[in-house]
């Protein structure tokens, strides 16, 4: 029932508005890294540096793809669903309703981490497939793991976080979920460090991995 519940709230999120906007945004991030990917390698030859499009599309997803989930999961999705019967279906099949707010946030999470790996992924693997040498395709298959890191860490911050907004302000969880980021950037402005906010920290963490991996250069 747990899972039937997540694959049904994901994809009561697929359907709304900015969910579709997301899904357009990471399919769109996607094309445009293999396009220029592509033709740099062919402009520049063999040597072409492309591994960095995947750090840059891993990056814009989390501002375009997770973010757009995130407010989704944020806009009255327990209004929604107590309107809708599935509050009710839910309880009439023997499941604890203290437990809904988990199945929320564990599907903002995964429908935010399938569509955040659509870009990072397919940039990643392009650069790689470009890659001239041996060397150089182990560096970016560093790349395509520190991304693929990085859409996991996004996800399980931004796509629960909408759905605990949610469930703290029924009517008004968007408004909680962007005041958090915009408390959380003023913070980090007054500390005068970037890690301190929501996305600044996970900016960080790209740059974390990379260094980590021996790819700090693309950082």
């Amino acid at each position: 029932m747990f899972r039937q519940l997540v694959r049904m709230f994901s994809s009561r999120l697929a359907a709304t508005r900015l969910g579709r906007a997301a899904r357009f945004f990471s399919v769109t991030i996607a094309l445009g890294a293999v396009v220029f990917i592509g033709v740099i390698r062919v402009s520049e030859g063999a040597m072409a540096t492309t591994a960095r499009f995947a750090t840059i599309s891993a990056r814009w997803s989390m501002w375009l793809v997770a973010i757009c989930i995130a407010l989704a999961a944020s806009h009255q999705r327990a209004v929604a669903d107590r309107r809708d019967g599935i509050e009710m279906l839910a309880l009439a099949r023997g499941f604890d309703g203290s437990r809904l707010l988990a199945v929320r946030a564990l599907a903002a999470f995964w429908f935010s981490l399938r569509w955040m790996l659509v870009p990072a992924i397919c940039a990643a693997v392009m650069s790689m497939a470009t890659s001239g040498s041996t060397s150089v395709l182990f560096d970016r298959a560093k790349v395509l793991l520190a991304v693929v890191l990085f859409a996991i860490a996004s996800s399980l911050v931004l796509g629960p976080l909408g759905a605990i907004a949610d469930g703290l302000a029924p009517k008004r969880g968007r408004s909680v979920f962007i005041a958090a980021l915009i408390l959380s950037g003023f913070l980090a402005e007054i500390a005068r460090d970037p890690s301190l906010s929501i996305t600044g920290g996970l900016g960080q963490l790209l740059r974390t991995l990379l260094h980590a991996l021996g790819v700090g250069r693309l950082a």
